[in-house]
């Protein structure tokens, strides 16, 4: 989703300022960082990495689904931006500790490489 919020901003006569949606990514960049909060839920017994995955899950699925909707402000542009970027890193903090509890130390640091690795294959492969 990151490299089409500035594109479809353009395409709308509301977001059509390169300085506005310049300013977004950045804001975007920020919360895509501030990310690592999704990981420091997993530290609490009461909340599995079902439920987190699932919060995260159902708030991309919501940008995604109304992205288009959410473009005629730029107040919900860029409550969406700041949401999908929060999510966007969420699963790269979260899969390494599923990975450690699941496999143990022995093996999850290579796991954990295979499976990051994949992730590069497919990007560079499509």
């Amino acid at each position: 989703m990151f490299d089409i919020f500035k594109p479809l901003g353009l395409l709308y006569p509301e977001l059509n300022d390169d300085r506005y949606l310049t300013k977004m990514i950045q804001l975007g960049s920020i919360f895509n960082a501030l990310s690592f909060v999704w990981t420091f839920f997993m530290d609490f017994k009461a909340i599995t990495f079902k439920h987190l995955f699932g919060i995260l899950l159902a708030l991309e699925v919501f940008c995604c689904f109304t992205i288009f909707l959410l473009v005629k402000t730029r107040v919900t542009y860029a409550f969406t931006i700041i949401v999908a970027n929060f999510c966007m890193s969420g699963l790269f903090g979260m899969i390494p500790n599923v990975v450690f509890s699941v496999f143990g130390k022995a093996i999850a640091s290579q796991l954990y490489g295979l499976i990051y690795m994949g992730q590069i294959i497919t990007v560079v492969s499509t």
